[in-house]
């Protein structure tokens, strides 16, 4: 017997679970009255922002592993028409199943015999995730609203956007996170765009200067290291230092804010090296546990191994030798990430009513344990209310930030419209 855990990525709304199905038996043989449900790491809100969903399958129970595929559909509870749930499947046809193949998931099996299959992205029709579009439509949304967005991804280390106005340097970091240390992955013309708010008044050309004493004015360190980051060569370079940085701070006792534009790929990448490089985690490990603290984040496997080499080369030893002068109990390597317990399929099957847009692929043949068969595709601790008051701001015209959160480890800053402010001037 074999556990898998599958991860999935992806946009959808709060009717909307999502489940596994393949062609094994444990996971329905195709079959969606009999497909597994995963359960949401971060809980969906809007299209615009990405939700988690996870779960472990127990497989192969008596018999020796072997190759299956498998899918990914959502279910949602109010487009099936009259009455009834519409399912979806990810992809067009067998062309876009996954594969699970047992000789090249050996590696990716954690202490407590759990297989962890690759962090995926909800297939569109065509077969693509269409990341780029979903990150656009991310930053676009936090850019207009003048949001903030974060996630602590451990005790005293958050990834996220960029800071937009003053407040979210002085309050938003300073205040509510206890930020005495930030980490910037912008180019100079990311600043000068995204962070000229920060800066009112001053020339766009200026905004890194000013930025620069913002921070220092407010007792925080920063750093800036500028990425490219529609440049894998660019990212590769700074990658290792930006590392090397972030354990410089964390180790000397600082709480530490990473960004970039939006907090999806470049920040993430040294949050993932940190994990990776120097705390030793599994990569598989590492994966699921960014994405489950913030699921928007990609996380570019080519581009952190392509940097590994480097970085050892030029920062391993030091590592090590710090290790090696500390306590034995803080010389052991860091625990990964506690394992939810597994998700089991549903003892009693579910039928699939009227107006579910789905067929059973296997109702006309008999399917032997471990066979595999072609997919016929159907064609809280801690709580920050809303609306709760978390700081004053200095600036009358931006007079308070509001922290919104459904879970304690992702957060997001902003501000009343201006009608709002009205309302609370009068």
């Amino acid at each position: 017997m074999v556990k898998v855990r599958f991860g999935l990525v992806t946009y959808v709304d709060e009717d909307v679970t999502v489940s596994v199905v393949g062609s094994v038996k444990e996971l329905g043989q195709w079959n969606l009255a009999k497909a597994v449900p995963l359960h949401p790491a971060v809980p969906p809100e809007t299209t615009e922002e990405a939700s988690f969903w996870v779960g472990d399958v127990e497989l192969y129970k008596g018999i020796e592993p072997a190759i299956f595929q498998y899918k990914f559909v959502r279910r949602s509870t109010t487009g099936g028409g009259e009455g009834g749930d519409a399912w979806e499947w990810e992809g067009s046809g067998p062309a876009h199943n996954r594969w699970w193949i047992p000789e090249e998931e050996e590696k990716n099996m954690v202490g407590n015999g759990v297989y962890l299959t690759p962090v995926a992205a909800w297939k569109e029709p065509d077969g693509d995730p269409h990341t780029l579009e979903h990150t656009a439509s991310f930053y676009y949304t936090i850019c207009d609203s003048r949001t903030m967005h974060y996630s602590e991804v451990m005790e005293n280390l958050w990834v996220g956007s960029c800071p937009r106005i003053p407040a979210h340097i002085t309050h938003g970091m300073k205040t509510a996170l206890g930020v005495t240390a930030v980490i910037n992955l912008q180019r100079e013309e990311d600043v000068c765009a995204d962070s000229a708010g920060c800066c009112p008044g001053v020339p766009s050309t200026d905004v890194p200067d000013s930025l620069s004493q913002l921070y220092k004015d407010h007792g925080i360190s920063y750093t800036w290291i500028p990425a490219n980051d529609w440049d894998p060569t660019s990212k590769v370079g700074v990658l290792p230092a930006a590392v090397y940085k972030l354990w410089e701070l964390l180790k000397t006792g600082h709480h530490v804010y990473v960004y970039c534009n939006a907090g999806i790929i470049r920040s993430v990448l040294v949050v993932c090296g940190y994990l990776y490089y120097v705390l030793g985690w599994p990569y598989r490990v590492m994966e699921y546990h960014v994405c489950s603290q913030r699921p928007v984040a990609c996380v570019d496997q080519d581009i952190i191994l392509q940097a590994e080499k480097e970085f050892q080369e030029r920062f391993g030893s030091d590592v090590l030798a710090e290790r090696c002068t500390e306590s034995p109990r803080s010389y052991q390597p860091q625990p990964p990430p506690k394992i939810p317990p597994a998700i089991q399929a549903p003892k009693t099957e579910q039928s699939i009513e009227v107006g579910q847009v789905a067929e059973d692929p296997s109702e006309d043949k008999k399917v032997e344990d471990g066979q595999v068969v072609d997919n016929v595709e159907p064609s809280e601790d801690q709580k920050v209310e809303v609306g709760q008051v978390v700081g004053e701001g200095e600036d009358s015209s931006e007079d308070h930030f509001v922290a919104k959160t459904k879970i304690v480890l992702r957060r997001t800053v902003d501000f009343p419209s201006e009608e709002e402010k009205d309302v609370e001037l009068e």
